[in-house]
């Protein structure tokens, strides 16, 4: 979701973006745009920048043994991401971020 949020502030309207994730239910659900009851809400929010920002997505699955710096970044491993990540087009940028409320979801899912 954070992706998506932020390509919708970069990428010019009409614009293709791929999303790459090691979640498969992540997948499934952006595939199919149906999710469970308590991720309506996250799903809805979605739709709504994917259709206000004229953005056309894809998500696509990368286990997270073959996307290590990913993997580093969910485990908060910072340093040892940016490492892995190297300077191959870009250097890797890491900047805080806090998820609004609408994008967690309610406390029992």
């Amino acid at each position: 979701m954070s992706a998506l949020w932020h390509a919708s502030f970069h990428a010019a309207p009409d614009s293709k973006v791929v999303l790459f994730t090691d979640s498969q239910n992540t997948v499934d659900i952006f595939g199919s745009l149906h999710a469970t009851l308590c991720y309506n809400t996250l799903l809805c929010y979605t739709v709504d920048i994917i259709i206000d920002c004229n953005l056309h997505i894809w998500v696509l699955h990368v286990a997270g043994e073959h996307n290590v710096v990913a993997d580093h970044l969910s485990c908060s491993a910072f340093s040892q991401a940016i490492t892995c990540a190297g300077t191959h087009l870009h250097p890797l940028t890491i900047d805080i971020f806090v998820s609004p409320p609408v994008w967690l979801g309610p406390s029992e899912c």
